[in-house]
């Protein structure tokens, strides 16, 4: 914790002496990787959706194979519940960049500007904390059951580290957006992006 703070603070005196020319151009470049990162954000997202696609088709073929030709496919409930965490995970980037997450706004709509800037500021270190726990768990999981090959107990027996994969993608992708999210904020830029003007 105490490392985290050192690090802010040289970040902010660096921030404080440099010339107006170079903070402008430094701004220009965050703003850029900024665009960068929403550019592979969204095409995340856009993985997402296919994978709710598939599901619901998945679903619907399970419904209408049960219906009228009573049978089942087997995959189906196994393969849509790896889907459905991977889009979960695959879309939290894009959902924190476009301010879909739920939050509570009760303190920041009392605060003062600069005050619920620096709250956003503490909240998104604390989201950076836990995104960082979780992508190494999540990561060793991942690498531990391709390293062992691990599978489901299903007759399917799939391979458990394609789906982890896609969670530790995830995962990685909504800590770069928060490690962004943090570097906006410090140099009083909007966090946020508005979908409606995309």
């Amino acid at each position: 914790m105490r490392m985290g703070r050192l690090i802010i603070l040289k970040f902010a005196i660096l921030f404080i002496n440099l010339p107006r020319k170079k903070v402008c151009y430094m701004k220009d470049k965050i703003i850029s990787l900024a665009k960068f990162l929403d550019n592979i954000t969204f095409k995340l997202n856009g993985l997402s959706s296919i994978f709710i696609g598939i599901i619901t088709v998945f679903i619907l073929a399970e419904i209408i194979a049960r219906k009228f030709f009573n049978f089942g496919f087997l995959f189906v409930l196994e393969v849509s519940s790896y889907l459905l965490a991977a889009s979960w995970f695959l879309s939290a980037s894009y959902t924190l960049r476009t301010n879909g997450h739920v939050r509570v706004n009760v303190f920041a709509n009392i605060l003062n500007e600069h005050t619920s800037r620096i709250l956003d500021i503490l909240a998104t270190i604390f989201g950076i904390i836990l995104c960082v726990i979780f992508f190494r768990a999540v990561y060793i999981l991942t690498i531990d059951s391709y390293f062992f090959h691990k599978t489901s107990f299903s007759p399917l027996r799939a391979p458990l580290y394609i789906p982890q994969a896609f969670v530790a993608i995830g995962m990685f992708f909504m800590l770069l957006q928060m490690i962004m999210r943090l570097i906006l904020l410090l140099v009083n830029e909007k966090p946020d992006i508005d979908i409606k003007k995309k």
